[in-house]
């Protein structure tokens, strides 16, 4: 009886799949403009079935219903047509294999496309206008969209339906809430069907312009209404306009205490006025974040993170920070972050800290206080002004050097531009982000430790397809002694090697062979990446680091570049990357390696 069972089972699946031949080739030809996978999308192919999959000796295969053979003609000549090929011609060729298996050959003959001659905009019936969509010119940072059918371009109804919404998503920005758009299309043959243009007509119908009256708020039970009006600059009478709305957005979000925010319009009946109204959804009270991670260098490593939002309701937060490394026995912060200090987009920082590092020829304990401003100048640009004092205190481990002081307080101004264009903030896959700043030391206190110091940094980020992402980075520090009897304090000396800089060099082992061989003054660091996904949360990445430590400054030389290379998996998790890393230098033979384990990318 079982017998019996598992033959009649086997004789469904072959049934089911009696109409279903392997295409061992498929080739597409002729199709110049037109994206071949664009034209597979429209085939009716299936990959292996899951009782074929479940077969883990077998190659997978993709397999074809010969039925539908006509319909994927059809289906592929509509798609040329919806490109504007009018009169495209499709020649198809099925060849039968052995058994099962068949051969598909689609040659593709475009001809001429249709070309579109005139293009109106036409508001409410009646009054014709120009292009009502002007891009922006030289301005490089401003990525606006404009019409993309325009005379003399091949017509597409996938451009035609995008204009519309564009049109209308520019009135609707504009106060216009209701505004509805359309179009009219006029299609021009020759005597003999070869070449065809059309004359685009798009209908616009703003109905009436909205203004704003009164605010509505739910959802801030943590934070007081003042603080959240202060953000706001939308007024009664305002014109309910997009850019306005979008401002005030990005100052709520700046407040750091909204995990989301909704905001849409209550239409007032019978009237041209709106209220905004905000649904705000607020972070947790308190949070807390732990991490650890192990490397060849580092050993075990942790850290834990303990925030809490709102002591007084004005969008302040408390961060307590703890960490732990092999070189860095403690490093304790806290942070009290208040924005809308002053100003509504101004953010002000405390952070005191205290921290033990160790280094081969030095121990150092430090303690103080960083007191910073930043404040967005544009949506993507910020700026930060800081003031930090410390106390360090030195203690020698060997005998190769000696310090100016080594008890010393420090005091230190230090101003920076932020460009971020990287999108999205956290794990970045498109867009770059650029980092200049410059700080001077010795700021109100005297000290031998005098000088100048300049950073640079840029992160760029472009995905090729959707094959693999090529992240990349390069930056640069400086530091100049401001007089001749001035000197760098040891642990602000450049240093590179270890898991954020060049992998595969230990931790601080790359400098320049000075006298005392604290660091140097200039150094180089260039990091590539190619991070291939292969699941939605799992990827690969290729790495290689280079980079250098002059003992000047301003000083390069490219013939002195250290070099790594090696290979990291990253899982993708809300809080960040899961990344680990297992890198070698050039230098080192094939099995010395280094390996890092950790949360967030390097760069």
């Amino acid at each position: 009886m079982k017998f019996f069972l598992v033959v009649i089972f086997f004789l469904n699946i072959s049934i089911l799949l009696a109409d279903d031949f392997i295409l061992t080739k498929l080739t597409i030809k002729g199709n110049k403009h037109t994206k071949k996978s664009d034209i597979t999308k429209q085939l009716n192919l299936k990959p292996d079935s899951f009782v074929k999959k479940m077969q883990f000796w077998r190659k997978d295969r993709t397999y074809y219903n010969i039925n539908l053979f006509r319909q994927d003609q059809e289906n592929i000549l509509r798609l040329l047509k919806s490109q504007g090929f009018l009169y495209a011609q499709l020649d198809a060729k099925l060849i039968e294999k052995k058994g099962d298996k068949i051969q598909i050959i689609y040659t593709i003959q475009e001809n001429k496309p249709v070309l579109i001659s005139d293009v109106k905009f036409i508001v409410d019936n009646k009054l014709e206008i120009n292009n009502p969509i002007k891009l922006k010119k030289n301005n490089f940072f401003l990525r606006q969209k404009g019409i993309e059918l325009k005379p003399g371009k091949i017509f597409q109804d996938t451009h035609l339906f995008n204009d519309l919404d564009i049109l209308k998503e520019k009135y609707q920005n504009d106060g216009y809430l209701k505004a509805t758009t359309d179009y009219q299309i006029t299609l021009h043959e020759d005597e003999k069907q070869e070449q065809a243009t059309v004359d685009i007509n798009y209908l616009i119908y703003p109905e009436q312009l909205y203004y704003i009256q009164g605010l509505r708020f739910s959802g801030n039970r943590n934070t007081d209404r003042a603080t959240v009006r202060k953000q706001i600059t939308l007024q009664d009478s305002m014109v309910y306009n997009m850019e306005v709305i979008n401002e005030t957005r990005d100052n709520l979000q700046r407040l750091g205490v909204f995990r989301g925010i909704q905001l849409y319009p209550s239409f007032i009946e019978g009237t041209d006025r709106v209220t905004p109204s905000f649904n705000f959804v607020e972070n947790f009270k308190w949070t807390a974040t732990f991490g650890v991670g192990y490397g060849t260098e580092e050993r075990f490593r942790t850290k834990v993170d303990l925030t809490h939002h709102n002591i007084f309701k004005k969008a302040d937060q408390q961060q307590l920070s703890v960490r732990y490394t092999e070189f860095e026995p403690y490093n304790l912060q806290f942070r009290w972050i208040q924005p809308a200090f002053i100003h509504r987009k101004l953010t002000l920082t405390l952070n005191p800290y205290t921290r033990r590092e160790l280094d081969k020829d030095y121990n150092l304990n430090i303690f103080g206080n960083v007191t910073s401003f930043s404040y967005p100048i544009f949506r993507h640009w910020t700026v930060h002004l800081a003031h930090s004092w410390d106390q360090s205190n030195y203690e020698r481990v060997s005998n190769s050097y000696s310090l100016a002081e080594s008890i010393f307080d420090q005091s230190t101004i230090y101003t920076q531009l932020d460009i971020n264009y990287a999108n999205p903030k956290v794990n970045p896959v498109e867009g770059f982000h650029f980092i200049t700043g410059v700080g001077r030391t010795g700021v109100f206190l005297k000290t031998s430790y005098l000088y100048y110091m300049l950073n640079q940094e840029l992160r760029f980020y472009q995905p090729i397809q959707d094959w693999f992402l090529f992240a990349f980075r390069i930056a640069g520090q400086t530091l100049k002694e401001m007089d001749d009897n001035a000197e760098i304090a040891p642990a602000d000396r450049l240093k590179l090697g270890g898991a954020q800089s060049i992998r595969g060099w230990k931790r601080n082992s790359i400098y320049p062979d000075n006298e005392n061989k604290l660091g140097g003054k200039t150094s180089l660091l260039i990091n590539a990446e190619a991070r291939v996904p292969f699941t939605r949360n799992f990827s690969v990445a290729l790495l290689y680091d280079t980079g250098q430590v002059m003992s000047e400054s301003f000083d390069y030389n490219i013939k002195e570049l250290y070099h790594s290379r090696g290979i990291g998996m990253r899982y993708y998790t809300p809080f960040g990357a899961i990344r680990v890393d297992l890198a070698q230098s050039f230098q080192s033979s094939f099995k010395d390696f280094e390996f890092y384990l950790t949360i967030g990318e390097a760069f």
